[in-house]
């Protein structure tokens, strides 16, 4: 008499699709964050690479005058009456200074 028609099922991949679009987002997610600690570390080294240079050149640059000063006497002489004012025995010292200069000519 009445036949049944057969139903045809369609099993939803919903599920796996979900499942897999988690894992590859978590995967990206991962890779983005590790690429910017990876940049983030790679930049402060060469950061840190580019002021030890230039501190090495300072250095080097002190060495140097160290070097003059323990060679020559007179190097350090001048340091010494420059910086710091010092004068030999029998001397005397002429300060300079512009501004009272004006001043008495009024």
């Amino acid at each position: 008499m009445f036949r049944r028609k057969k139903e045809i099922l369609i099993k939803s991949r919903k599920r796996k699709k979900k499942g897999k679009r988690l894992i590859f987002f978590l995967l990206l997610t991962i890779f983005f964050v590790l690429m910017g600690i990876y940049f983030g570390l790679n930049w402060m080294i060469h950061r840190e690479v580019a002021e030890i240079k230039k501190l090495s050149k300072v250095n080097q640059s002190y060495k140097r005058k160290i070097e003059n000063m323990l060679k020559y006497a007179s190097v350090y002489e001048d340091i010494l009456r420059r910086k710091y004012g010092l004068i030999k025995d029998g001397e005397k010292v002429i300060i300079y200074s512009p501004s009272i200069l004006k001043k008495s000519r009024r």
